[in-house]
């Protein structure tokens, strides 16, 4: 339950595992622009306990501890638009609409859109009962417990709806000689919406039950939502779909979670885009190498042209001037690779992804990322600022870090690959792991000792040993006007041997 109240609360920034902390990004369409532009900056702050040199720490080991999904957003569209099959924005118009096309062409429409029903009434359900549990936590009048009560039997009429558009689409389905593919994916969109339905619906009314004193006001409402989740379980249980008992049942329980990991994959597919990842740093590496090469044989040459005229051929001078002229060929050679990398690379992204649409092969956009060390000197002055905020003088003095930055550009092409009405724009979820920090890391709990001034005793005992990694979060977007809108965020991991902790958002 700890889990799904900090997805709640959280939001956007979360412990996602004992490992990894996530970030979760939107990027919006501006409609009135040719493109759509945003930036992301994460500046890593790491005790030099834990980071002692950025030799401990290369370019490739943190792109293994960073990861990043980037998907269509789900499209939000409201339970009583979906429910409308007069809406053209309605999965069962859409639907019906392609009934139409040969056999082929529209047992692979039904389902795309099968698969996209899945996760916008799941994304609904979610965000919906999000919004109950916040209204809830705050509920403190009869007032706002009659406008709850409300609000939340028009919610279970609604999914009601939507679950009798869906079962009926099976009758359609058969009628219309699709084939066992299709109606396979609609069982399985049924039985994946039953689950998801049981999850978000069970935790809301765990949080109902806590208002005790507004036990009769919501008391309707919740009648609504146990019938309608009894007839949800009673008819998975008829249909022989797999369930997660009240009872001790680990091997029962283990595969429901599985099977429902397995089914939010899988409905999750059809949002994702083809990625084509290209390496620029090593790119422009190899060219400054070329170059290198080529200087260093010019030199080289004439080098070796003016030692035939001053040394006698096959001599000894003529060797060792042949030995030392090519050692210094070399030697410039790699001083062009290395100065390449210590002047030049840092005006080059890393990587560039380019966006593909899965189905149209189209070009929606692309991506660049770039990783570097910094010194406190070249940090701006807004980031130093937000790291030192809440520090005194002798915390500033007395805690070494050594500081990184990770920053991605995206840019999309506005209505490229987002032809439908309802894509408007991507997700990104980022995700980084600490674990590479954590080796040097102390036990977990150390030995302090104290003076009980009430028992007039000294003690001995185990205390918590932990580290603070900061990271300033710098997300800037292009509005439509041309102007740069600037947010920014500083979030800590407390961090032990073991992993994160916790998480404090402190600006």
């Amino acid at each position: 339950m700890a889990d799904f109240y900090t997805e709640i609360l959280e939001g956007k920034v979360r412990r996602h595992d004992r490992s990894r902390f996530e970030l979760k990004l939107d990027y919006l369409l501006r409609p009135k622009a040719t493109v759509s532009r945003y930036a992301l900056e994460l500046y890593f702050f790491v005790p030099k306990t834990l980071l002692p040199s950025k030799r401990n720490y290369s370019r490739e080991q943190f792109y293994n501890d960073f990861s990043s999904l980037v998907r269509f957003k789900t499209p939000q569209i409201p339970l009583e638009i979906l429910a409308n099959p007069k809406s053209k924005k309605s999965s069962w118009r859409r639907m019906k609409d392609v009934m139409t096309l040969a056999p082929a062409q529209r047992d692979l429409a039904l389902v795309r859109e099968l698969k996209l029903f899945s996760n916008i009434f799941r994304s609904q359900i979610r965000d919906s009962v999000f919004g109950f549990i916040r209204e809830a936590k705050n509920l403190n009048t009869k007032h706002g417990a009659m406008t709850l009560e409300e609000d939340l039997r028009k919610f279970s009429g609604l999914i009601e709806e939507n679950l009798k558009l869906e079962r009926k689409m099976e009758v359609l389905f058969r009628d219309a000689s699709c084939s066992a593919e299709v109606l396979d994916v609609l069982l399985a969109v049924d039985e994946f919406c039953i689950m998801s339905l049981e999850y978000y619906i069970s935790a809301l009314l765990l949080e109902l039950d806590k208002k005790s004193d507004f036990r009769v006001d919501l008391a309707e409402a919740r009648s609504s939502l146990e019938g309608l989740l009894a007839q949800e379980i009673a008819s998975r249980r008829e249909k022989g779909y797999l369930t997660c008992g009240t009872e001790e049942d680990s091997a029962s329980h283990e595969a429901f979670i599985y099977k429902k990991g397995i089914f939010k994959k899988w409905s999750m597919d059809i949002l994702l885009l083809s990625l084509s990842r290209e390496d620029v740093g090593e790119r422009y590496g190899y060219l400054a190498g070329v170059l290198g090469a080529g200087v260093a044989m010019l030199i080289y040459m004439l080098l070796f042209i003016w030692q035939g005229s001053a040394f006698v051929v096959n001599s000894l001078p003529f060797v060792l001037a042949s030995v030392v002229f090519y050692i210094i060929k070399d030697r410039i050679k790699e001083y062009f690779k290395e100065f390449y990398h210590r002047e030049f690379s840092h005006w080059f992204p890393d990587y560039k992804v380019n966006l593909i649409h899965p189905e149209t092969q189209t070009k929606i956009g692309h991506i660049t990322e770039s990783f570097s060390f910094l010194s406190r000197r070249n940090l701006p002055k807004k980031v130093t600022e937000m790291r030192m905020e809440d520090l005194s003088v002798l915390e500033r003095e007395g805690r070494p870090e050594k500081v990184f930055r990770y920053h991605k550009e995206v840019f999309l092409k506005n209505r490229a690959g987002f032809e439908e009405d309802f894509w408007n724009g991507l997700n990104d979820i980022l995700r980084f792991d600490v674990s590479s920090f954590l080796r040097r890391a102390s036990e977990p709990r150390t030995q302090n000792f104290v003076f009980d001034a009430s028992r007039g005793e000294p003690l001995g005992m185990k205390v918590p040993k932990a580290y603070h990694i900061n990271i300033v979060v710098k997300m800037s977007d292009m509005l439509e006007s041309g102007e740069i809108e600037t947010r920014w965020n500083r979030i800590r991991l407390v961090v032990d041997k073991n992993g994160i902790e916790r998480m404090d958002q402190i600006v």
